[in-house]
């Protein structure tokens, strides 16, 4: 038995099964001399081991202990998935079908009633097939690596809470119950309910379970987690933080799944998901500033939980996470410092500038830091108004480690490529209209018509709607599935001379300084932050959005035709991204951070 508030502090208490028991009937007759944890938790030591490891332990007891409100019991099902993927979904167990609980967690009161009552019958249906008692199930997916080395997995908690209260029920101690034994009036009103002491500031239906200490957690925040680019600028960043000394820990706003692969699990202390049904990124908007919506939860929606599950933390790093931003006033009154990451602005169907950075220039005071991806980001923050002392530039950097032997392949490939070789050009992302899929078709067809030397890859997943036009069959069966792994993506990039991008809006996308890194000369349009590292006719080509194709085809016959040209523009594209990487990018703001930290402990 585990007596604690937090499953991983040091100085949990442990107690054998005979003493908890006589410790219970101790609190049922003098409360005011005796205490124990009131909510009770039955699971299995495997199960809060394989939880650890899949760095979901805290969340998922916070979101159970959530769902005490609803019904007196909340139960986990743990099942395998073949992909590195990890989620969840919730139902109403009563009348749908047996429980296999790895974990159940009761409603503080319910064991006491039911060893009270004459009968334990009733309680029995919680154990019932189909379960007869009101409670809230959760189903947990985890990949299936996360189970192997472990034997069959514990899926008896209901059955073992009804063995229990049957135990408890039969005892000689429960006569005690039908007499008072403590004379004097109870000097602690909160003694029965010490769970609800700490939900008080946040007025959330449960704190967050875990004991902070040290000043080094840092929590971030994104919607989703898949493999965009804002993810991976969240993953280096953390992984950088935490080769500092820092703590990252990881919450999903709004997705019920989220890509989570090993170096996502060795990266982050934990994972939590809001699971708040009345959160939306971009809900339902009745303001706007400067034409960008403001989503009404960030105004005066039910913050309580998101403010609970963030609170403990000493700093917080919000990366697109729309109408979370709400909640960052209140952070900062619990001493929690507070940052945005801030990548780009869309465009709306009119080409005006929105998003996240005017939504983050709604909530600027909110914020005690502002991380924009590049210098010029950084300019525009500061020319709309955020102060200069504000602004820490998080400059991107490659978002993977070359794997071992890339650079020894990247010099003979470059070095050794004929003059005779057609020019290999490589697309890489999703195919959508912010990335000017009409355009790429038509350079490709325009490419193809001209009977240019040129052979393309082209890499990522259509998405369907936002106003893309459809992919012409001998366009689409050059398509390749997107690629996730390093060593995928640096084959793709040892393999091209020209890494096309000819986007309408970006910020500074990571696929051009991969490219650039391994020798591919980048070719993207003049959007976003993309001049800051593409230097036309000296590392690579900028095409104008006016005359997008024709620049492009332009630029392709020249290369083309002129393989001095290659090895210069990629030799310099090589030089130029030496040395930078995240732990350089990070580091500002790591300083920053510190300083302000060092200025807390000073004013205490």
């Amino acid at each position: 038995m585990l007596l604690t508030v937090d499953p991983d502090a040091p100085d949990a208490r442990r107690l054998p099964a005979a003493e908890f028991e006589q410790l219970w009937w101790r609190t049922q007759t003098d409360n005011s001399q005796h205490h124990m944890p009131p909510i009770l938790v039955m699971t299995h030591s495997a199960v809060l081991e394989q939880l650890r490891d899949a760095r979901l332990l805290h969340g998922v007891l916070w979101t159970m202990e959530r769902r005490l409100s609803r019904h007196c019991f909340t139960a986990l099902e743990i099942e395998p998935r073949e992909a590195e993927r990890i989620g969840w979904s919730e139902h109403e167990a009563q009348g749908t079908a047996g429980l296999n609980a790895a974990m159940l967690m009761v409603r503080p009161g319910t064991l006491a009633a039911i060893v009270r009552d004459s009968s334990i019958a009733w309680a029995t249906g919680i154990a019932s097939n189909p379960c007869a008692m009101p409670a809230t199930l959760m189903r947990l997916q985890l990949p299936e690596a996360l189970f192997s080395g472990r034997d069959g997995l514990y899926t008896s908690a209901a059955h073992d809470f009804v063995a229990m209260t049957a135990r408890f029920h039969a005892s000689a101690h429960r006569a005690a119950l039908n007499h008072s034994w403590d004379w004097r009036n109870a000097d602690i009103p909160w003694r029965a309910r010490t769970q609800e002491i700490s939900r008080v500031p946040t007025k959330a239906d449960a704190a967050y379970p875990r004991v902070a200490g040290g000043g080094r957690d840092i929590g971030f925040v994104l919607p989703l987690v898949e493999f965009g680019g804002v993810e991976r600028v969240a993953l280096n960043t953390a992984r950088a933080m935490k080769s500092a000394g820092w703590r990252p820990h990881l919450f999903v706003l709004e997705a019920q799944s989220c890509q989570f692969s090993a170096e996502w699990r060795e990266t982050f202390e934990s994972v939590t998901f809001l699971a708040d049904a009345n959160f939306s990124t971009w809900g339902p908007a009745n303001s706007n500033y400067l034409g960008t919506d403001v989503p009404d939860w960030s105004r005066f929606g039910d913050q309580r939980h998101a403010t609970a599950m963030l609170a403990w933390l000493d700093a917080v790093v919000n990366f697109h996470g729309g109408a979370i931003s709400g909640v960052m006033g209140r952070l900062k009154r619990f001493g929690v410092k507070t940052a945005l990451s801030l990548h780009l602005s869309d465009q709306s169907p009119f080409r005006r500038l929105v998003g996240n950075t005017y939504l983050g220039l709604a909530f600027e005071h909110a914020y005690d830091l502002v991380l924009p991806c590049s210098e010029q980001l950084g300019d525009w923050c500061h020319g709309m108004g955020i102060p200069a002392d504000k602004i820490v530039p998080l400059l991107n950097a490659p978002s993977f480690d070359l794997p071992e032997g890339a650079l020894a392949r990247i010099e003979a490939r470059r070095a050794l490529r004929s003059p005779q070789d057609p020019l290999r050009v490589i697309y890489l992302g999703r195919l959508d209209h912010q990335k000017g899929v009409e355009r790429l078709i038509s350079i490709i067809e325009a490419a193809g018509a001209a009977r240019l030397p040129v052979e393309w890859r082209l890499i990522g997943k259509a998405v369907l709607g936002d106003n893309a036009p459809e992919i012409p069959p001998h366009i689409a069966g050059l398509l390749e599935p997107p690629l996730t792994t390093p060593e995928g993506l640096a084959e793709a990039f040892e393999w091209a001379d020209v890494f096309i991008l000819p986007s309408y809006y970006e910020g500074l996308p990571l696929t051009i300084l991969e490219a650039m890194r391994s020798g591919t000369i980048p070719m993207a349009t003049d959007a976003g932050a993309v001049t800051e590292v593409v230097r036309q006719g000296e590392n690579g080509v900028v095409l104008s959005q006016d005359d997008t194709v024709a620049e492009a085809l332009s630029a392709l016959t020249r290369l083309a035709g002129d393989p001095d040209l290659v090895q210069r523009l990629s030799a310099q594209a090589r030089r130029d991204m030496r040395g930078r990487d995240w732990d350089g990018a990070v580091k500002p703001l790591i300083e920053r951070l510190e300083i302000m930290q060092a200025a807390d402990r000073r004013k205490k």
